[in-house]
């Protein structure tokens, strides 16, 4: 049952960092962040838990590319946890 639900984002498409723009895959970390791979958008979102709007962490919204700062199209994500940065 979802009586309770909450819509956390996404309302309809755009390039706000609300809304997200034809498919998008998602990935919950283990405390309910998430990560969104905005497919059209050409980017990575991380959505905080409780957090009222998403953050670019990787890609250009709007611009497709193969280089180290544009990602084309990208379909789904998925991390392996705990990240180890050097």
């Amino acid at each position: 049952s979802f009586n309770n639900a909450t819509v956390m984002f996404g309302g309809q498409c755009g390039s706000d960092l609300v809304s997200f723009y034809y498919d998008a895959g998602f990935y919950m970390d283990s405390v309910g962040n998430f990560y969104i791979a905005d497919n059209y958008n050409h980017r990575i979102l991380y959505w905080p838990l409780d957090g009222t709007s998403g953050t670019v962490i990787a890609g250009t919204t709007g611009v497709e590319g193969n280089d180290n700062q544009h990602l084309y199209y990208p379909q789904d994500i998925v991390l392996r946890l705990p990240l180890h940065c050097s």
